[in-house]
């Protein structure tokens, strides 16, 4: 039964962590500590191609949907307009 039972804990344990590291892959980026393109990201690490310094590891931006509102009842979504915040 203790076998059972560490094999259990062994394989959730490696799923969590498997799970775990590809979220990371998505929610992260990779940009110019100098910002030397701007804000321009990159999807892995490496060197900047202007003024080859490392990539320093970021948040992805995250992209804002396209919102629909119902104008009344029973009619079909209009797209909502969102003017940038500065």
């Amino acid at each position: 039964m203790a076998m059972l039972t560490i094999f259990c804990i062994t394989t959730v344990n490696a799923q969590t962590k498997k799970h775990n590291s590809a979220n990371h892959q998505h929610t992260m980026a990779y940009q110019c500590p100098m910002k030397c393109e701007g804000d321009k990201t990159y999807d892995k690490a490496g060197k900047c191609p202007k003024c080859n310094m490392n990539l320093k590891e970021v948040a992805k931006a995250n992209k804002v949907a396209d919102l629909y509102k119902c104008p009344m009842c029973n009619m079909n979504l209009k797209k909502v307009k969102i003017a940038k915040a500065k």
